[in-house]
């Protein structure tokens, strides 16, 4: 549980945080999302997307925080290692790999359980990284959401 809510914090901390592209790059997280009461795409562009390093607070651990945000309340998140390299990772609760569906408005989190999804990075060339997602979120309860066909890329 303990871990749960570390992680928890951890989004939603580099949720609220916002950076700017100086290089003036695409910056971009996409989604199909499907929920018990129907379906949605996020696509979130630029000022709706945050994507960059951060230092976890107390335990002093980098790592990369990439959201995307719908309506200003819908966001999907994941978090990657500091330490970035091309491949296809399963999420983990716990671990720098995860992924979640948040929904401000209600409360609601559905966190990627241990592979329920995977986070793939497609490339990484001067701090810019492009990538795909997916994965199912489930809250405590049990209730799900099912997250395909994601794409990212920004600058770092």
């Amino acid at each position: 549980m303990q871990t749960r809510l570390l992680v928890l914090c951890i989004i939603l901390l580099s949720a609220s945080c916002k950076k700017s592209n100086e290089l003036g790059t695409p910056e971009r997280v996409t989604a199909n999302v499907t929920t018990a009461t129907g379906s949605f795409t996020i696509d979130a562009t630029n000022s709706n997307v945050s994507v960059g390093r951060f230092i976890i607070p107390v335990i002093d651990i980098p790592y990369v925080a990439i959201s995307g945000w719908r309506n200003n309340y819908e966001a999907i998140s994941l978090t990657l290692p500091d330490e970035i390299h091309i491949g296809t990772y399963n999420t983990t609760l716990g671990s720098a790999w995860h992924a979640q569906f948040e929904n401000t408005s209600t409360g609601d989190v559905f966190a990627a359980s241990d592979g329920s999804g995977t986070i793939t990075v497609t490339s990484y060339s001067g701090n810019y990284i492009t990538g795909t997602f997916q994965f199912t979120g489930y809250k405590t309860n049990g209730d799900s959401v099912v997250v395909t066909n994601g794409t990212f890329e920004g600058d770092l």
